[in-house]
């Protein structure tokens, strides 16, 4: 049996709280280290061709404020369909 089956057994055994527990440790912990691994991206020049790219867009005025989109998809998503 490997970990992750025996993992599976065991969680499969736990009560409503002990599962309550175990999500919210694992949610933290797995957002904990999706953060180490942005950092450590974002040091090692990962993100620096694709940052280039987003200011060279924004200056030359091919975006779009955030604000806007969001409230577009807003309005959109409560808007009743047109038949």
């Amino acid at each position: 049996m490997t970990k992750v089956q025996s993992l599976k057994r065991e969680i499969k055994g736990l009560t409503h709280r002990e599962l309550a527990a175990l999500r919210q440790w694992f949610q933290e912990y797995d957002s904990t280290e999706r953060d180490r691994e942005i950092e450590k991206d974002a040091l090692s020049g990962r993100f620096d061709e694709l940052a280039e790219k987003a200011i060279a867009e924004h200056k030359d005025r091919r975006t779009n404020e955030i604000q806007s989109i969001l409230r577009c998809r807003t309005l959109t998503t409560l808007s009743p369909p047109r038949d």
